[in-house]
This record gives structure tokens, C-alpha cells and sequence, in this order.
């Protein structure tokens, strides 16, 4: 089931958030498909990532992603995930990630090794969390949070800390979970589950403004 609070813009999902946990078998038409040789369903309330690479190369991912649809500022953004088969030779990638038109920020599992924060624009990476040893049958949450007025990023596991990293990010933001690796022939099975995001405060506190003031000139 998905939940999506639209309150103005034809363009832009002004929203008071947004949440999928994949319960109703169709995937939302706020999701867009990253595809290399792997099929990405809905199936049993989760969504599933299933099949083999096919192209080598890190921009050849499996998952979904947003458009650059969400007001820009603070944000909370998690997911569930596990990863009952990730197999073939080289690195192995679970991503959460977040962009804007000038940065992408992220936190990823690397398969069987540890969990860390990264930015793009520079690049940078947080120290390193050991994984739990159960991601192959138990879902663990990834979750990133931003401080606009600080330009700091944090990461957490299931509510151990990662890592923060400095990042500025400005304007509207989109959002992307992956299966990711640089070489083709890898076997992924990969499960998602309870993706939430949350904007600031001040954010909410101004689209409802607009909202108010859609309304009241509807009624004038």
C-alpha cells in the first residue's frame, strides 16, 4: 500500500511525506525502474529485486528511484531490507540513497564486509559499521538523515549509528534503493520493505500554507 499526501504543484510532489511498503502487488507510478537483467516485482508485501546482471559498471544498478519530486530541506528517509542471495565475484552493493541536482549521498551494506555513509560531490565515506551476519534472513533498516542548516548527513542501521558526513544539498530531492555491482553475472535476490520519508518540520508547516491557500481561492 502506498501513502502519498499531495497538497500543490502539478510538477513537484509537494508532500507531507511518503511511504510504500510494497503491500499491494503494483508498483507506485512514483517509482521508475532500474533494470539490468534483474526483474523488480511485488510480491508477498515486499518488493523483490531477482535475477542476474547482465552489464558490468556502477551505474548499471537494479532498483527504483524518484524523480527529483520532494521539497528540498531536512529529511528522514529509511528502508527495509535483506539480501537472501547476492552471489558472483566482486563488490556488492545495497543501496539508500538521496540526490538533489548538484549531490548524491547514500548508505550501503556492502555484502558480507560492513555498512557505510557515502557522498558524492566530494567523495567521501564514513567509517564502517560490521554487519549483523543475519542480512541473508533477517531485515535490517537503513536510514539517512539531514540537517540542511548544518549540511550534515547521518546514518543509521536498525538505530546504530554509521557514520556522519558533511554534504550540502539544495533544492528538490529524489530518492533510489539498489542492488548494485560493478560486474555482470551476479545471482541477486534482494528484498525491500517499509520505505518511509519524512521532510522537516518547517517544510510541512509551509505546504500546508499552500494548501490552505489553494483552497481559499477556490472558494473566492
Amino acid at each position: 500500500m502506498t501513502v502519498l499526501v499531495l497538497l500543490m504543484t502539478p510538477n513537484v510532489f509537494a508532500t507531507g511525506g511518503f511511504s510504500d511498503n510494497f503491500n499491494d502487488g503494483v508498483l507506485s507510478p512514483t517509482w521508475h525502474v532500474l533494470k539490468n537483467g534483474c526483474t523488480t516485482t511485488e510480491i508477498g508485501g515486499q518488493l523483490r529485486i531477482q535475477g542476474t546482471t547482465v552489464q558490468s559498471g556502477w551505474g548499471n544498478g537494479n532498483g527504483i528511484y524518484t524523480n527529483y519530486d520532494f521539497p528540498g530541506g531536512d529529511f528522514d528517509v529509511s528502508v527495509d531490507f535483506s539480501v537472501p542471495q547476492f552471489s558472483g565475484s566482486g563488490t556488492r552493493l545495497i543501496y539508500l540513497q538521496a540526490a538533489c541536482s548538484s549531490e548524491t549521498v547514500g548508505i550501503f551494506y556492502s555484502v558480507g564486509n560492513f555498512y557505510r555513509v557515502q557522498t558524492w560531490a566530494p567523495s567521501q565515506f564514513s567509517d564502517w559499521l560490521y554487519p549483523f551476519g543475519d542480512e541473508d534472513s533477517v531485515f535490517h533498516r537503513m536510514r539517512l538523515v539531514y540537517d540542511l542548516d548544518q549540511e550534515i548527513l547521518t546514518g543509521y542501521v536498525d538505530n546504530y549509528l554509521v557514520g556522519s558526513l558533511s554534504a550540502q544539498m539544495s533544492g528538490n530531492i529524489g530518492f533510489t534503493i539498489q542492488a548494485a555491482t560493478e560486474t555482470s553475472g551476479m545471482v541477486i535476490d534482494t528484498r525491500f520493505d517499509n520505505f518511509n520519508y519524512v521532510p522537516e518540520p518547517a517544510t510541512l508547516l509551509l505546504l500546508g500554507l499552500g494548501g490552505l491557500m489553494l483552497r481559499k481561492r477556490r472558494v473566492l
